[in-house]
């Protein structure tokens, strides 16, 4: 099942971006729909200027939590063409953008989607902290042309190592041709002081150059698993840019 919120002005003849945003493990879309950190719908006028699509996860892997079929030939990335689709058979939609982002293992989801849909269908993609799937060690990206990435992570994250957030920003750096220079990427609390556990969090997020499609990593020091100050109002601003 999934949740969609249309703009209250909605008009039939102006196409709308279409964001995602796939919950965390064992969420449901009313603890989304609670929870101010990640509400990319909440800032400005955004509920206004896009539609938000809300998907509710099954359990997994024999378990009794809620979550996502990660694998490009698993039943959630099937989902979410079925529910692309549907939304734009029935409504006004801008297939050139179509975003998803996510925290934690609806993080894992929206990488999935990169990694198993290219650019025409999916525009870009905002994981904060997550990674590949963890439960299956042969997982690989198929080798299309990925979309744009915004990845965020904290480097205390008790939940994925360093590794493991080094490897998903370089797969995508190497399919979409990054070279190792970048530039400075602007990212809303780093100019403030934030603090999380007593110790303060400093931000480091590079725009690469010479990408095929824009990719920017944003690494947060002594950030642990969370999405990072700012995350939705960036995100917001990072998929608007397209």
């Amino acid at each position: 099942t999934y949740r969609v919120q249309f703009p209250a002005n909605y008009d039939p003849n102006e196409p709308l971006p279409l964001i995602f945003y796939f919950h965390w493990l064992n969420g449901t879309i009313d603890e989304v729909l609670s929870t101010h950190g990640p509400a990319i719908w909440e800032v400005g006028n955004a509920s206004n200027e896009a539609a938000f699509v809300w998907p509710q996860g099954l359990t997994v892997y024999g378990g009794d939590q809620t979550g996502w079929e990660l694998a490009c030939d698993g039943e959630d990335i099937e989902f979410f063409d079925a529910m692309l689709s549907n939304l734009a058979d029935s409504r006004c939609i801008d297939l050139n953008r179509v975003f998803a982002a996510g925290f934690s293992f609806g993080a894992d989801m929206s990488i999935s989607l990169a990694c198993c849909r290219d650019a025409s269908v999916v525009r870009a993609v905002a994981p904060a902290s997550g990674a590949f799937d963890q439960y299956d060690d042969d997982f690989v990206c198929p080798g299309l042309s990925p979309p744009s990435v915004r990845y965020s992570y904290g480097t205390v994250d008790p939940v994925y190592t360093p590794i493991e957030f080094s490897e998903v920003s370089a797969q995508f750096r190497s399919q979409l041709g990054c070279s190792t220079d970048f530039d400075p990427a602007p990212v809303s609390p780093c100019g403030e002081t934030w603090t999380e556990d007593g110790s303060t969090v400093t931000c480091s997020c590079k725009s690469y150059r010479g990408c095929s499609q824009p990719v920017i990593d944003c690494e947060f020091a002594n950030m642990g698993h969370t999405t990072a100050a700012g995350w939705r109002e960036d995100t917001w601003d990072y998929f608007m840019s397209f």
